[in-house]
């Protein structure tokens, strides 16, 4: 390695171009494929679905739906209807600060489904009073400061109406990895009336989660809640609506979730996989050409070596451990360029990636052992032919 200065840092340079194009690929991949992963029963969570001739398929339901699976299937433990208003004015009641926020109306089981974690409040009843809001921590600095915020109110504008809201719990800062934003979360009491008809079937505007006691097939829990409907459905002169469910963690890359750009759309993960396999291929193949090349060269050393008596264990285990060196100092560059290209990547991608947040960590470590295997496994080679 030293009497080939030049040699070994082309190796490593090109091995460690390849690895760092890998890994930061594997992070984005691995980042798109953990949307909503975080919750504990996030194989049990199942997004509903409406499908009709006219309109095609749709994740917004009407509000009878949720009261229909929670009462009528046996399989569903727990079912929850939210409503995403965006972001909307909120004001502190007892000064002028004012902030447009994220809100989300939701059924008081909101934090018995899923689980965003609370700092403050008791998530089985945060949500059971008519006025009762849960705020994010980062929410809660900026309008109360130093301030306790449990017990403060706030007023939120709801088109042409003003709410006030008192602060019952406050919710860590919802993880980028979820498909469920919010800075802050009301009742659907908020709503008028006319919106919470338990006979309305044909107001199309709630998201309905379904929380099943056991994992089911998709199709199978769509065709129980047609059944249900229908049953409730049977002396009222209109026809039940068809259902299909998606489980949660894969609503992200399913056709009901809209996102811009690459973000959220399965066939790039194929994509940028593929051409992630590719790179370091190309590196591999570079690396075993540069080291054949080098053989003639070192048939003499080979030669000297085998006449003093060394066996062909002995080298193989001597150009393997060269492999080993070349291919370990390729990683560690690898995660010095990865580190350097993330902020770009990120802006690129629209991305909040990074090498040492702790979601990562796993999938960094197994792309890095992956990758030196790969680069050993490409000096094995050349290393059994001179040896």
């Amino acid at each position: 390695i030293r009497q080939r200065a030049g040699y070994t840092t082309i190796n490593v340079f090109g091995l460690a171009v390849g690895m760092a194009a890998c890994l930061l690929i594997g992070l984005y991949v691995g980042d798109e494929l953990s949307y909503d992963t975080f919750h504990d029963r996030a194989d049990r969570i199942y997004v509903m679905g409406t499908e009709s001739n006219f309109f095609g398929q749709s994740i917004a339901t009407s509000y009878p739906v949720a009261a229909t699976l929670e009462g009528d299937l046996p399989a569903v433990e727990r079912a929850v209807r939210t409503v995403s208003r965006g972001d909307v004015r909120v004001r502190r009641a007892t000064n002028t600060m004012e902030s447009e926020r994220r809100l989300i109306l939701a059924d008081s089981a909101f934090f018995r489904v899923f689980d965003f974690a609370l700092v403050r409040g008791d998530r089985s009843s945060v949500l059971n009073a008519p006025d009762a809001a849960v705020i994010t921590e980062s929410m809660a600095r900026d309008f109360f400061g130093d301030e306790d915020p449990m017990g403060q109110s706030l007023t939120v504008e709801l088109r042409d109406t003003t709410h006030a809201v008192t602060v019952r719990g406050v919710a860590a800062d919802v993880p980028d990895n979820s498909t469920v934003q919010f800075d802050l979360v009301a009742p659907t009491r908020l709503l008028d009336a006319d919106r919470r008809d338990p006979t309305g079937w044909g107001m199309m505007m709630y998201t309905t989660y379904a929380l099943l006691g056991q994992p089911l097939p998709a199709d199978t829990l769509a065709a129980q809640a047609e059944r249900a409907a229908a049953a409730r459905l049977s002396d009222a002169a209109r026809e039940p609506p068809s259902f299909f469910s998606i489980p949660l963690p894969e609503l992200y890359l399913s056709d009901q979730y809209n996102t811009e750009g690459f973000r959220g759309q399965q066939r790039y993960l194929y994509i940028f996989g593929s051409v992630a396999l590719f790179i370091l291929l190309i590196a591999a193949i570079n690396y075993v050409n540069l080291v054949t090349a080098q053989a003639q060269q070192r048939a003499k050393e080979v030669g000297v070596r085998k006449t003093m008596g060394a066996g062909r264990g002995q080298l193989a285990r001597q150009f393997l451990s060269e492999s080993v060196l070349v291919s370990g100092a390729a990683l560690v560059l690898a995660l010095v360029l990865s580190a350097l290209a993330l902020p770009v990547f990120n802006g690129s991608f629209g991305t909040e990636l990074s090498l040492l947040n702790g979601g990562s960590g796993p999938l960094l470590a197994g792309l890095a052992a992956a990758m030196l295997g790969i680069g050993v496994l490409a000096g094995a080679y050349p290393a059994f032919v001179l040896a």
